[in-house]
Protein backbone atom coordinates (compact mmCIF):
# COMPACT_ATOMS: atom_id res chain seq x y z
CA UNK A 1 0.00 0.00 0.00
CA UNK A 2 2.83 2.31 1.12
CA UNK A 3 4.65 1.35 -2.23
CA UNK A 4 1.77 2.33 -4.37
CA UNK A 5 1.14 6.02 -2.47
CA UNK A 6 4.55 6.42 -3.26
CA UNK A 7 4.49 5.75 -7.19
CA UNK A 8 1.23 7.88 -6.83
CA UNK A 9 2.95 10.92 -5.26
CA UNK A 10 6.01 10.53 -7.44
CA UNK A 11 3.33 10.52 -10.89
CA UNK A 12 1.70 13.46 -9.47
CA UNK A 13 4.88 15.19 -8.99
CA UNK A 14 6.37 14.80 -12.25
CA UNK A 15 3.09 15.62 -14.06
CA UNK A 16 3.04 18.92 -12.14
CA UNK A 17 6.21 19.73 -12.55
CA UNK A 18 5.81 18.73 -16.30
CA UNK A 19 2.76 20.84 -16.33
CA UNK A 20 4.80 23.85 -14.59
CA UNK A 21 7.89 23.27 -16.98
CA UNK A 22 4.99 23.60 -20.07
CA UNK A 23 3.55 27.07 -18.28
CA UNK A 24 7.02 28.55 -18.02
CA UNK A 25 7.93 27.42 -22.20
CA UNK A 26 5.18 29.59 -23.03
CA UNK A 27 5.36 32.13 -20.47
CA UNK A 28 8.93 33.01 -22.19
CA UNK A 29 7.15 32.49 -25.78
CA UNK A 30 4.36 35.14 -25.20
CA UNK A 31 6.90 37.63 -22.85
CA UNK A 32 8.59 37.17 -26.85
CA UNK A 33 5.71 37.98 -28.28
CA UNK A 34 5.15 41.17 -26.29
CA UNK A 35 8.77 42.35 -27.06
CA UNK A 36 8.46 41.05 -30.97
CA UNK A 37 5.46 42.98 -31.91
CA UNK A 38 7.09 46.29 -30.13
CA UNK A 39 10.03 45.39 -32.90
CA UNK A 40 12.36 44.90 -29.95
CA UNK A 41 13.94 41.60 -31.73
CA UNK A 42 16.82 41.08 -29.49
CA UNK A 43 15.06 40.35 -26.72
CA UNK A 44 11.85 38.52 -27.98
CA UNK A 45 14.85 36.16 -29.15
CA UNK A 46 16.50 36.26 -25.81
CA UNK A 47 13.02 34.95 -24.43
CA UNK A 48 12.67 32.59 -27.19
CA UNK A 49 15.87 30.84 -26.77
CA UNK A 50 14.58 30.43 -23.23
CA UNK A 51 11.52 28.67 -23.99
CA UNK A 52 13.99 26.69 -25.79
CA UNK A 53 16.02 25.24 -23.24
CA UNK A 54 12.80 24.07 -21.44
CA UNK A 55 11.69 22.50 -24.67
CA UNK A 56 14.10 22.57 -27.07
CA UNK A 57 11.51 20.93 -30.02
CA UNK A 58 9.27 23.69 -29.32
CA UNK A 59 8.47 24.44 -33.18
CA UNK A 60 6.53 28.07 -32.32
CA UNK A 61 9.52 29.36 -30.22
CA UNK A 62 11.94 28.24 -33.03
CA UNK A 63 9.36 29.87 -35.95
CA UNK A 64 9.36 32.94 -33.75
CA UNK A 65 13.55 33.15 -33.56
CA UNK A 66 13.45 33.13 -37.35
CA UNK A 67 10.65 35.59 -37.59
CA UNK A 68 12.73 37.74 -34.96
CA UNK A 69 16.06 37.56 -37.48
CA UNK A 70 13.62 38.25 -40.39
CA UNK A 71 12.34 41.39 -38.78
CA UNK A 72 16.12 42.20 -37.92
CA UNK A 73 17.10 42.15 -42.00
CA UNK A 74 19.80 39.03 -40.80
CA UNK A 75 18.45 37.16 -43.73
CA UNK A 76 20.62 34.23 -44.07
CA UNK A 77 20.09 33.72 -40.04
CA UNK A 78 16.36 33.34 -40.82
CA UNK A 79 16.88 31.40 -43.50
CA UNK A 80 19.01 29.08 -41.42
CA UNK A 81 15.79 28.80 -38.56
CA UNK A 82 13.22 28.24 -40.87
CA UNK A 83 15.40 25.28 -42.83
CA UNK A 84 15.11 23.68 -38.83
CA UNK A 85 11.53 24.35 -39.01
CA UNK A 86 10.46 23.03 -41.83
CA UNK A 87 13.09 19.73 -41.50
CA UNK A 88 10.96 18.75 -38.41
CA UNK A 89 7.89 17.08 -38.90
CA UNK A 90 5.68 19.52 -36.86
CA UNK A 91 6.96 22.31 -39.19
CA UNK A 92 4.57 21.68 -42.17
CA UNK A 93 2.23 23.34 -40.24
CA UNK A 94 4.36 26.30 -41.02
CA UNK A 95 5.00 25.61 -44.39
CA UNK A 96 3.34 28.23 -46.30
CA UNK A 97 4.50 30.98 -44.03
CA UNK A 98 7.89 29.95 -44.56
CA UNK A 99 7.09 30.05 -48.29
CA UNK A 100 5.91 33.25 -48.08
CA UNK A 101 9.00 34.33 -46.10
CA UNK A 102 10.54 33.05 -49.03
CA UNK A 103 9.08 35.68 -51.55
CA UNK A 104 9.57 38.43 -48.84
CA UNK A 105 13.37 37.31 -49.09
CA UNK A 106 13.39 37.50 -52.68
CA UNK A 107 12.08 41.27 -52.99
CA UNK A 108 15.04 42.47 -51.10
CA UNK A 109 17.11 40.91 -54.24
CA UNK A 110 18.35 37.55 -51.91
CA UNK A 111 17.37 35.61 -54.25
CA UNK A 112 20.41 32.57 -53.61
CA UNK A 113 18.67 32.70 -50.03
CA UNK A 114 14.83 32.31 -51.23
CA UNK A 115 15.78 29.84 -53.47
CA UNK A 116 17.39 28.21 -51.08
CA UNK A 117 14.35 28.04 -49.24
CA UNK A 118 11.93 27.01 -51.59
CA UNK A 119 14.04 24.37 -53.21
CA UNK A 120 13.74 22.83 -49.81
CA UNK A 121 10.27 23.00 -49.81
CA UNK A 122 9.56 21.25 -52.90
CA UNK A 123 12.43 18.81 -52.27
CA UNK A 124 9.87 17.85 -49.22
CA UNK A 125 6.94 18.32 -51.61
CA UNK A 126 8.06 17.62 -55.14
CA UNK A 127 3.97 18.29 -55.92
CA UNK A 128 4.12 21.71 -53.92
CA UNK A 129 2.46 23.32 -57.04
CA UNK A 130 2.03 26.99 -55.63
CA UNK A 131 6.16 26.56 -54.17
CA UNK A 132 7.14 25.67 -57.72
CA UNK A 133 5.62 28.52 -59.46
CA UNK A 134 7.01 30.69 -56.82
CA UNK A 135 10.94 29.24 -57.23
CA UNK A 136 9.70 30.42 -61.15
CA UNK A 137 8.95 34.04 -60.16
CA UNK A 138 12.08 33.90 -58.28
CA UNK A 139 14.02 33.02 -61.22
CA UNK A 140 11.49 35.27 -63.50
CA UNK A 141 12.73 38.65 -61.59
CA UNK A 142 16.06 37.80 -62.29
CA UNK A 143 15.64 37.81 -65.95
CA UNK A 144 16.35 34.04 -66.05
CA UNK A 145 13.37 32.99 -67.88
CA UNK A 146 14.89 30.03 -69.58
CA UNK A 147 14.46 28.52 -65.36
CA UNK A 148 11.60 30.10 -64.59
CA UNK A 149 9.61 28.45 -67.83
CA UNK A 150 11.57 24.98 -66.61
CA UNK A 151 9.87 25.48 -63.31
CA UNK A 152 6.66 26.49 -64.73
CA UNK A 153 6.31 23.61 -67.12
CA UNK A 154 6.70 21.24 -63.93
CA UNK A 155 3.48 23.24 -62.57
CA UNK A 156 1.26 22.68 -65.92
CA UNK A 157 2.16 18.89 -65.83
CA UNK A 158 0.69 19.08 -62.13
CA UNK A 159 -1.89 21.45 -62.97
CA UNK A 160 -2.58 21.98 -66.15
CA UNK A 161 -6.12 24.11 -66.03
CA UNK A 162 -4.48 26.50 -64.10
CA UNK A 163 -5.00 30.10 -65.49
CA UNK A 164 -2.21 31.57 -63.66
CA UNK A 165 0.40 28.74 -64.95
CA UNK A 166 -0.86 29.12 -68.32
CA UNK A 167 -0.60 32.87 -68.30
CA UNK A 168 2.93 32.79 -66.81
CA UNK A 169 4.04 30.11 -69.44
CA UNK A 170 3.03 32.30 -72.20
CA UNK A 171 5.26 35.07 -70.14
CA UNK A 172 7.70 33.11 -70.21
CA UNK A 173 7.58 32.53 -73.53
CA UNK A 174 7.11 36.01 -74.24
CA UNK A 175 10.14 36.95 -72.33
CA UNK A 176 12.48 34.63 -74.49
CA UNK A 177 11.06 35.76 -77.85
CA UNK A 178 9.19 33.00 -78.44
CA UNK A 179 6.21 34.54 -79.95
CA UNK A 180 3.97 31.75 -81.23
CA UNK A 181 4.32 30.04 -77.77
CA UNK A 182 3.68 32.28 -75.90
CA UNK A 183 0.31 33.06 -77.99
CA UNK A 184 -0.62 29.53 -77.59
CA UNK A 185 -0.50 29.67 -73.87
CA UNK A 186 -2.09 33.32 -73.36
CA UNK A 187 -4.96 31.55 -75.36
CA UNK A 188 -4.54 28.46 -73.13
CA UNK A 189 -5.37 30.96 -70.09
CA UNK A 190 -8.04 32.74 -72.06
CA UNK A 191 -9.92 29.63 -72.50
CA UNK A 192 -9.70 29.27 -68.61
CA UNK A 193 -10.58 32.50 -67.67
CA UNK A 194 -11.79 34.68 -70.49
CA UNK A 195 -11.08 37.63 -67.86
CA UNK A 196 -7.75 37.47 -67.45
CA UNK A 197 -6.70 40.79 -68.61
CA UNK A 198 -2.79 40.79 -68.69
CA UNK A 199 -3.19 37.80 -71.16
CA UNK A 200 -4.74 40.31 -73.69
CA UNK A 201 -2.41 43.28 -73.24
CA UNK A 202 0.36 41.05 -73.77
CA UNK A 203 -1.35 39.28 -76.91
CA UNK A 204 -1.70 42.80 -78.10
CA UNK A 205 1.85 43.81 -77.32
CA UNK A 206 2.76 40.29 -79.54
CA UNK A 207 0.69 41.12 -82.36
CA UNK A 208 2.65 45.04 -82.30
CA UNK A 209 6.44 42.94 -82.46
CA UNK A 210 4.43 40.83 -85.85
CA UNK A 211 3.30 43.93 -86.95
CA UNK A 212 -0.30 42.40 -86.74
CA UNK A 213 -1.74 45.43 -85.64
CA UNK A 214 -5.24 44.93 -86.72
CA UNK A 215 -5.07 41.25 -84.56
CA UNK A 216 -3.63 43.49 -81.46
CA UNK A 217 -6.29 46.26 -81.65
CA UNK A 218 -8.61 43.86 -81.40
CA UNK A 219 -7.09 42.49 -78.10
CA UNK A 220 -6.84 45.96 -77.02
CA UNK A 221 -10.62 46.90 -77.64
CA UNK A 222 -11.34 43.32 -74.94
CA UNK A 223 -8.70 44.77 -72.10
CA UNK A 224 -10.69 48.28 -72.23
CA UNK A 225 -13.70 46.62 -72.39
CA UNK A 226 -12.78 44.49 -69.39
CA UNK A 227 -10.91 47.09 -67.51
CA UNK A 228 -11.43 50.67 -68.88
CA UNK A 229 -8.90 51.97 -66.32
CA UNK A 230 -5.85 50.37 -67.83
CA UNK A 231 -3.70 52.74 -69.69
CA UNK A 232 -1.99 49.70 -71.81
CA UNK A 233 -5.56 49.18 -73.37
CA UNK A 234 -5.54 52.15 -74.68
CA UNK A 235 -1.75 52.48 -74.88
CA UNK A 236 -1.50 49.70 -77.23
CA UNK A 237 -4.87 50.70 -79.21
CA UNK A 238 -3.65 53.77 -80.24
CA UNK A 239 -0.33 52.68 -80.87
CA UNK A 240 -1.44 50.14 -83.67
CA UNK A 241 -3.87 52.74 -84.71
CA UNK A 242 -0.58 54.68 -85.24
CA UNK A 243 1.37 52.18 -87.09
CA UNK A 244 -1.75 51.99 -89.57
CA UNK A 245 -1.63 55.70 -90.01
CA UNK A 246 -4.54 55.96 -87.78
CA UNK A 247 -3.23 59.26 -86.53
CA UNK A 248 -6.33 61.13 -85.35
CA UNK A 249 -7.81 58.03 -83.73
CA UNK A 250 -4.52 57.20 -82.65
CA UNK A 251 -3.96 60.39 -80.73
CA UNK A 252 -7.52 60.43 -79.16
CA UNK A 253 -6.68 56.95 -77.60
CA UNK A 254 -3.35 58.01 -76.80
CA UNK A 255 -4.47 60.87 -75.04
CA UNK A 256 -7.06 58.46 -73.21
CA UNK A 257 -3.63 56.70 -71.82
CA UNK A 258 -2.07 59.44 -70.54
CA UNK A 259 -4.81 60.66 -68.73
CA UNK A 260 -4.88 57.14 -67.00
CA UNK A 261 -1.18 57.00 -66.44
CA UNK A 262 0.47 60.69 -66.69
CA UNK A 263 4.42 59.73 -66.46
CA UNK A 264 4.31 56.55 -69.31
CA UNK A 265 7.04 57.47 -70.95
CA UNK A 266 6.04 55.53 -73.86
CA UNK A 267 2.90 57.39 -74.17
CA UNK A 268 4.55 60.63 -73.65
CA UNK A 269 7.05 60.29 -76.55
CA UNK A 270 4.22 58.95 -78.87
CA UNK A 271 2.23 61.77 -77.95
CA UNK A 272 5.48 64.27 -78.55
CA UNK A 273 5.86 62.54 -82.13
CA UNK A 274 2.73 62.82 -83.08
CA UNK A 275 1.67 66.48 -82.16
CA UNK A 276 5.36 67.04 -83.97
CA UNK A 277 3.89 65.45 -87.31
CA UNK A 278 0.71 68.14 -86.55
CA UNK A 279 3.09 71.12 -86.46
CA UNK A 280 1.89 71.43 -83.09
CA UNK A 281 4.78 72.70 -81.28
CA UNK A 282 3.18 73.97 -77.45
CA UNK A 283 1.81 70.49 -77.41
CA UNK A 284 4.77 68.37 -78.25
CA UNK A 285 7.08 70.78 -76.46
CA UNK A 286 5.28 69.68 -73.15
CA UNK A 287 4.68 65.93 -73.55
CA UNK A 288 8.37 65.76 -74.66
CA UNK A 289 9.31 67.66 -71.71
CA UNK A 290 7.22 65.58 -69.71
CA UNK A 291 9.10 62.29 -70.42
CA UNK A 292 12.47 63.72 -70.19
CA UNK A 293 11.20 65.06 -66.15
CA UNK A 294 10.41 61.28 -66.18
CA UNK A 295 13.69 59.76 -67.41
CA UNK A 296 16.58 62.45 -68.14
CA UNK A 297 18.14 60.01 -70.18
CA UNK A 298 15.35 59.52 -72.25
CA UNK A 299 16.96 59.05 -75.77
CA UNK A 300 13.64 59.44 -78.23
CA UNK A 301 12.25 62.65 -76.32
CA UNK A 302 15.48 64.40 -76.26
CA UNK A 303 15.71 63.99 -80.34
CA UNK A 304 12.72 64.66 -80.31
CA UNK A 305 13.23 67.55 -78.56
CA UNK A 306 15.63 68.80 -81.18
CA UNK A 307 13.21 68.55 -83.63
CA UNK A 308 10.81 71.14 -82.19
Amino acid sequence: MIKKAILIITFLFIFIAGSLALEDVYYYINKGDDYFYKYDYDTAIVYYEKALELDPENILALFQIGESYLGKKLYENAVNIYLKVINIPEGNAYISQINSRAINIADEKRFNLSEKLLKTIIKLDPKSVNTIIDLGYIYSQQGLHTKSLKEWLKAYSLQPTSDIITYDLGYAYHCLQKYNDAIKYYNKCLEINDKYTNAYINLADIYLELKEYNKSIEKSKKVIELNPSEHLGYFNLGEAEYLLGQVDQALTDLLKAYNLKTNDIDTLNRLGEIYIQKKMVIEAKKYIEEAIAVDPKNEKALKLLKQI
